[in-house]
């Protein structure tokens, strides 16, 4: 199929200037082509007398030959006809990356050639179907073109969903929308509005929830927050009709997203509350209803935790005064240490039985949520707070220049280490045995540790069954992607939960102990023991370590105290930290 002279190879004619490899159904070339260089691709034979595979072949010729726009790829030749069987094709710089040092602007004419690409290819009634950044190429004159088209011609090629809406069934135009819209967003936020560790699944469950992060978070304004909530909304009859009107919107976004009668309305937070206080009202003048809601809620929380005489009750039973300086039995007691000047405020929570795990009327919890009953032997202390980059910097000899900011970008191993560093100073036994990034819990010694997952929910929990620490509503006492603009805050700025430690949601995210044990990204049927052990410390052994509480690059739904995440215990993160507990 090649041939070679004295000093070059060439191939059906064209000079050889690399081998780029198997691709698929295709052995691809860098060739020159008229002093032009392209890519080659030569259809492999087994492929090449597949009949369906050759129609699907020609009808993408066809498909192409309608295609004539700048901004899509550029094919020169085909030969389907006869053997060899090849395409010849532009050959682009380099496929879409996120390189966040890009201009804005350069990132903003990109938007622009994408949209008027897509204009254009709908008013012929064509559409891609299958966008994705793989299919996104940049040329050497910093314009993009467009490659994938026809991919649906290939029952061969899985379709990558990310870029697709997450309702099955939508129709061509509505696929192609949904997808420039997230093309958007993250040529103009430089992500996209997920976390980077999502998983496939994580994904299409954040878009069917519509959990995705704002692009205020990435400093636009609100205006634009709302062309994005609109042209990503998890309702399809929602969503922007057309490119071209998203388009205008993009470029000058709306005061308010209901630009005109013949759109179709987002939902917003505000209508959102009006018809959460509807319901309300409606409650407030059926007191029958109300009675019942109060009835099985005690029935639920309280009855399990006075099971005999001899049970302790939950107790978290406080012996000091509250923040408001008065007397009250459902504050805890606080200790405190001190080095050179820097203080470890703790709170202290009492033996007991509780209830943990989602609330019976939380719809956004996960199938790793499910309530269950915990037992505390022996009451323990909880830091006050995250542990701050001053607490860290006095035991671990550190300096930074935000002292009140809680402490992040550190391993689960170094978080460890911490505790026993900690301990040391303190005189106290170190709780942990660590040999070469594994660590081991002694038992019978007392010393500064991380809390266990229980320890953790119990304290964000306090005596109060809300959905966030401390309130039902997550903007009282946490940090989220949707009030800090994506920014770690200072400690002990929002409101402390009902037993006054600050923080539990949101702010930076917090490693605890255990072991996660279930599948990441799967259904989990047996989150915990049917019969949870009295202090439990979760499973011996796994891959992954738990995260709790949320942090500001996170949607509200992560702030929940019953919400769980996940992170590699060697693996860093700047948005997670930790607090210590005793």
């Amino acid at each position: 199929m090649s041939d070679e002279n004295t000093s070059k190879k060439t191939i059906e004619g064209y000079e050889i200037i690399s081998e780029v490899g198997k691709r698929r159904f295709a052995f691809w070339y860098r060739v020159l082509h008229s002093d032009k260089e392209c890519m080659l691709a030569v259809i492999h034979k087994k492929y090449a007398k597949n009949k369906q595979f050759v129609d699907s072949l020609s009808n993408l010729e066809a498909l192409y030959d309608r295609l004539q726009h700048p901004n899509v790829l550029q094919v020169y030749r085909w030969q389907l006809l006869e053997e060899p069987m090849f395409v010849l094709l532009e050959a682009y710089e380099s496929v879409f990356v996120m390189d966040t040092t890009e201009k804005r602007s350069i990132r903003k004419k990109y938007l622009k050639q994408l949209m008027e690409l897509f204009e254009y290819t709908h008013q012929k009634n064509i559409f891609h179907q299958a966008l994705h950044t793989k299919y996104m190429f940049f040329r050497k004159d910093n314009s993009i073109c467009i490659g994938g088209w026809g991919v649906y011609y290939f029952p061969q090629i899985d379709i990558d969903r990310t870029y697709l809406p997450p309702e099955e069934g939508a129709n061509e135009k509505a696929k192609d929308v949904y997808a420039i819209a997230l093309l958007s967003f993250q040529l103009l936020a430089f992500h996209l509005p997920w976390e980077e560790k999502c998983t496939p699944t994580d994904i299409e469950d954040r878009k069917r929830k519509q959990e995705l992060r704002p692009i205020t978070a990435f400093g636009y304004p609100e205006s634009l927050s709302g062309v994005f909530h609109k042209a990503l909304s998890n309702y399809p009859v929602n969503r922007y009709e057309s490119i071209s009107i998203m388009f205008e919107d993009i470029k000058k976004p709306p005061r308010n997203t209901r630009r005109s009668s013949q759109r179709s309305k987002a939902p917003t937070i505000e209508t959102k509350k009006e018809i959460s206080n509807f319901k309300r009202d409606i409650k407030v003048f059926i007191p029958v209803l109300g009675f019942i809601a109060v009835l099985l809620a005690g029935m639920y929380y309280i009855l399990p935790n006075v099971e005999s005489e001899n049970t302790d009750a939950i107790s978290i039973r406080l012996k000091n005064q509250s923040k408001s300086g008065t007397s009250d039995q459902d504050i805890a007691m606080a200790n405190k240490i001190e080095i050179e000047g820097v203080s470890f405020d703790f709170v202290e929570l009492q033996s007991g039985k509780i209830r943990l795990g989602a609330l019976p009327a939380d719809q956004q919890a996960k199938s790793d949520e499910k309530p269950h009953m915990v037992t505390f032997k022996r009451p323990f202390l909880i830091l006050q707070t995250e542990v701050t980059e001053e607490q860290w910097n006095v035991v671990m000899t550190e300096e930074s220049d935000k002292p009140d900011f809680p402490k992040t970008g550190i391993t689960w191993v170094e978080a460890a280490i911490f505790c026993n560093r900690l301990s040391a100073k303190m005189g106290k036994t170190e709780v942990y045995v660590i040999d070469e990034g594994v660590v081991q819990w002694k038992t019978g010694v007392r010393g500064y540790r991380l809390p266990t997952e229980m320890e953790w929910e119990y304290a964000a929990k306090g005596n109060a069954n809300t959905i966030y620490a401390g309130s039902d509503d997550a903007n009282d006492v946490g940090w989220s992607i949707t009030n800090s603009k994506g920014s770690l805050q200072a400690v002990q700025t929002k409101n402390s939960n009902s037993i006054n430690i600050y923080d539990m949601s949101g702010n930076a995210a917090e490693w605890v102990w255990d072991w996660y044990s279930c599948p990441v990204g799967k259904k989990c049927e047996e989150p915990f023991p049917k019969e949870v052990p009295a202090d439990y410390r979760g499973v011996e052994s796994g891959e992954w370590k738990v995260v709790r509480g949320g942090s500001v690059r996170d949607l509200r739904n992560k702030l929940r105290s019953s919400s769980r995440d996940v992170l590699q215990p060697n693996e860093k993160n700047q948005y997670i930290g930790f607090r210590i507990a005793y």
